[in-house]
């Protein structure tokens, strides 16, 4: 009778039963942040981006930022339709909620293990509810590791999806190079020799190199981290870094364990399977590449390791000769992994529903009932106020270091730093005259110090909340009195 009870467990009903239960949970979670979430500034970018410039100049400028145009086309349509920047935000959460039904009904992991990945930091928040170009790669992870076992029968929809992740971020590049290369070679060497796939993949990589490296010199703010990188961090800070951002700020000791195990997971791939070897090498390699030369990690860009992983599990389990001990070993470690960033799921979650992530959505909202439509708005900082920009489809703000008004960040000019300059002041109330003038400073860390700076006919009327996570945006607008 006991072990009729433990076998409810195992059947098919139950795990669908579980499976939704594990979903709703998670839409629950994800939704509820999403709608308390306040866009900050490289989410709000490539919405401007789209919003505010035709096709041509988005192709022309996207080159600049160093990613590739997928993210940027698929916003296009929203954009153009005039919907509200929301709308990005719920694209974003949607495309968490495939990955998360492709993983709990069509991925191989056990229940433990698509609970610790399920709820980790990546899949619960920094892929749902920040709106980024990340959100694409969980889900094309996820099919591209449900079609592996058919790429032959299916060639061309695998290469297709190998196609659409290759231009989801620069970071993913590795990985998809080495996937379609092992993927070409067993095309030419297949039977049936189908080999148009093979091309159409040539062409598009080719395409992404070529459109990147045309903007290789225009980016200013790589260039100066460039400039730098290789004498500011060796190769283990560059690996402790990356595990810092995945795990919080957590002690090197800490870091070289989560190093052993996967190292320990490297292994077990050798053994199992050395084309999914080279393919998790080489990207881990490429992005530990990325970090160490040209660009500097972050959370969302350090979490691309446990998808990578991620993906070499799931086609590991897929494998029938694999034994039921090394798809133990493998499940639980990819556990242990994903569950020590549930810590992070918590705080962030919490800490982005309690307080405002960035005081960009409450200063547009400010600016919309308090100041007239016609006034001008100056900015210290484009970067920054690209964020509240996002939430004012009508509003640009002018910008005294080039003398244009502007929503959008323009990397290529060099815009690096905030910009306040006491000679500007009358030279703005001259250029404007007559007008309503107001200004906008951000990135200011010590704002006690901006009265020593401004004219006495500056008025301060809002300041965002002492609660803002986001320390960097947080917004003083001051009103310019008698400009007459």
């Amino acid at each position: 009778m006991q072990t009729n009870f433990f076998n409810i467990f195992k059947t098919e009903r139950f795990n669908k039963i579980f499976n939704i239960f594990l979903l709703v949970i998670f839409i629950a979670i994800t939704v509820l942040t999403m709608i308390n979430h306040e866009l900050w500034r490289d989410e709000a970018q490539a919405w401007l981006v789209v919003r505010d410039m035709g096709m041509l100049g988005i192709i022309n400028h996207v080159k600049t930022e160093g990613h590739p145009l997928l993210w940027y086309a698929i916003l296009f349509p929203f954009a153009k339709l005039h919907l509200p920047v929301f709308s990005m935000q719920i694209v974003s959460c949607l495309l968490s909620l495939c990955a998360a039904v492709l993983l709990l009904f069509y991925s191989p992991f056990n229940k433990f293990t698509k609970t610790a990945v399920l709820f980790s930091s990546g899949f619960v928040y920094w892929y749902s509810v920040i709106a980024r170009s990340y959100s694409l790669i969980p889900p094309l992870l996820c099919l591209c590791a449900m079609i592996y076992p058919k790429r032959l029968e299916k060639p061309y929809i695998y290469a297709f999806l190998l196609i659409l992740l290759s231009n989801t971020h620069v970071l993913m590049f590795g990985f998809c190079a080495m996937l379609t290369l092992l993927f070409s070679f067993e095309l030419i060497t297949h039977k049936e020799k189908t080999i148009w796939p093979v091309v159409f993949s040539a062409v598009n990589y080719f395409s992404i190199i070529l459109y990147l490296a045309m903007g290789r010199y225009e980016n200013a703010l790589v260039q100066k981290f460039s400039s730098q990188a290789a004498t500011a961090v060796n190769c283990f800070q560059t690996v402790i870094s990356v595990f810092r951002n995945i795990y919080g700020n957590v002690h090197e000791y800490f870091c070289v364990i989560f190093l052993l195990m996967l190292i320990g997971f490297f292994i077990v791939l050798l053994k199992n399977d050395k084309k999914i070897f080279s393919v998790a090498c080489s990207g881990i390699l490429f992005q530990f590449f990325v970090y160490r030369y040209i660009w500097v990690t972050s959370t969302e860009k350090a979490f691309l390791l446990l998808l990578i992983l991620l993906f070499s599990s799931w086609i590991i389990l897929n494998k029938q000769e694999v034994t039921k001990k090394v798809k133990n070993i493998v499940c639980t470690i990819i556990a242990v992994l994903f569950i020590f960033t549930f810590h992070i799921s918590f705080l962030t979650v919490k800490n982005d529903i309690k307080y405002s992530y960035s005081g960009s959505k409450e200063a547009a909202r400010f600016i919309k009932n308090n100041i007239p439509s016609d006034a001008v708005i100056i900015s210290n900082y484009n970067v920054t106020t690209a964020a509240i920009s996002a939430y004012l489809p009508e509003k640009k703000f002018y910008f005294p270091q080039e003398r244009i008004f502007y929503t959008y960040s323009k990397w290529n000019h060099g815009i690096l730093t905030p910009y306040i300059d006491s000679r500007d002041f009358f030279y703005i109330s001259s250029l404007f005259k007559g007008k309503k003038i107001y200004y906008i400073f951000s990135y200011v860390f010590e704002p006690s110090e901006l009265p020593k700076i401004l004219p006495k006919n500056l008025i301060n009327i809002y300041k965002s909340g002492d609660s803002t996570l986001l320390k960097s945006e947080k917004f003083y607008i001051y009103e310019l009195k008698n400009n007459e």
